[in-house]
């Protein structure tokens, strides 16, 4: 039994043009869904959907993207495209001497352009990142649920990856903001085999069932993370493993058994750097990391140019 992230999910007054912008930017094809609009991914890239916001959402956004850049010039060229289709430069509180840039798509959805030459980032594919509100604990749930191994760990800060490569997945660590509505965005997850079982293992790891009994036909469940640990009191956080209604958790993650079939609506043709490259950082605090691997050592500086260990 194994589930796998598939896209992330985008609440958006017009999914139709917001998928646009983010079909020229990422250089995808637009495929209209009966989810929503649908920007497919690969075995190591997210995909992207949106879907019609209904409802109070959350001004916060839980959940945003990394974008690499593989050569000199690539950083600049992707903001430029941001701009000419009708994103916005942000300003989240980033020191000058940072080296990565903040925007925001035409719907304020805010995400990063990484500079090109950064490490840690390096052979995931232009979508390089998603980052997340949550700690360690959520790192380590989401590592065992996925089999997906860390390859960040350090001050609360996780992150993990397919052992095939590609998008990784982090969570910047405490504090993490209470939730007083739904969330704009969503981790769509596919599970496969039989969701009933899928279910019952990821309870197995701590997850707790938020519609048990299930409606009858489901064929999604919505779930909640395990709680963090009493030594460190963190508001708790909610897994919705279904397309939820007024579920009150910090992040929702949905998990469908597949997206089913689609119908192609076109191809993004705005320029835009599609190269391998990049470094993570911390976006919620500027704090930079780096991946760790086995048996090195000695100084290296992250995406925000402080010293970090390698």
């Amino acid at each position: 039994m194994t589930i796998r992230p598939l896209a992330v999910a985008y609440a958006a007054a017009d999914p139709g043009s917001l998928a646009g912008f983010w079909a020229q930017i990422l250089g995808r094809e637009v495929v209209e869904h009966p989810f929503g609009v649908l920007l497919p991914g690969s075995a190591t890239q997210l995909g992207l959907l949106f879907r019609r916001e209904t409802g109070a959402r959350d001004d916060l956004r839980r959940m945003h993207v990394h974008l690499t850049s593989d050569r000199p010039g690539d950083q600049a060229r992707t903001v430029a495209a941001v701009l000419a289709g009708g994103g916005s430069p942000l300003d989240v509180g980033q020191l000058p001497e940072e080296d990565h840039i903040v925007v925001a798509d035409p719907e304020g959805n805010e995400f990063r352009v990484i500079e090109a030459g950064n490490a840690y980032l390096a052979g995931t594919g232009f979508l390089g990142e998603l980052a997340c509100d949550g700690g360690r604990d959520v790192g380590l749930f989401w590592s065992a649920a996925l089999g997906w191994p860390l390859v960040w760990d350090q001050d609360q800060e996780t992150a993990i990856q397919s052992p095939e490569g590609g998008t990784k997945i982090a969570w910047g660590g405490p504090p993490v903001q209470a939730k007083a509505a739904r969330n704009r965005q969503q981790l769509i997850l596919a599970v496969e085999g039989d969701l009933t079982a899928e279910v019952g293992r990821l309870n197995g790891l701590g997850a707790r069932a938020l519609d048990d009994p299930p409606p009858p036909g489901a064929l999604a469940r919505a779930l909640a993370d395990p709680p963090p640990p009493p030594s460190r009191p963190l508001p708790r956080r909610k897994v919705n493993l279904t397309p939820s209604k007024g579920h009150s958790g910090v992040v929702e993650w949905a998990l469908w058994p597949r997206l089913g079939p689609a119908r192609s609506a076109g191809v993004g043709t705005l320029g835009s750097s599609k190269g391998q490259p990049g470094e993570s950082w911390s976006a919620r605090r500027g704090r930079g990391r780096r991946a760790l691997p086995a048996g090195s050592s000695g100084p290296g500086r992250n995406a925000c140019g402080e010293p970090v260990p390698r």
